[in-house]
């Protein structure tokens, strides 16, 4: 039990902790915004493609 009380009150690695936190934050957030930016450019490039195909027939 008292490994637990020590554990608990030991502050060493907080900062580190929510650096980590932080950055984690920060990529997931990268990740959605990418994943919406690549849908939104293959819809452009179907489009785009849709179109040069429409043109040629």
């Amino acid at each position: 039990m008292s490994l637990i009380k020590n554990l608990l009150r030991d502050r060493r690695g907080t900062a580190a902790m929510e650096l980590g936190l932080i950055l984690a934050l920060i990529v997931i957030g990268m990740f959605g915004a990418l994943n919406g930016l690549g849908s939104e450019t293959t819809s452009a490039f179907s489009a785009t493609a849709h179109k040069v195909i429409e043109a040629t027939h």
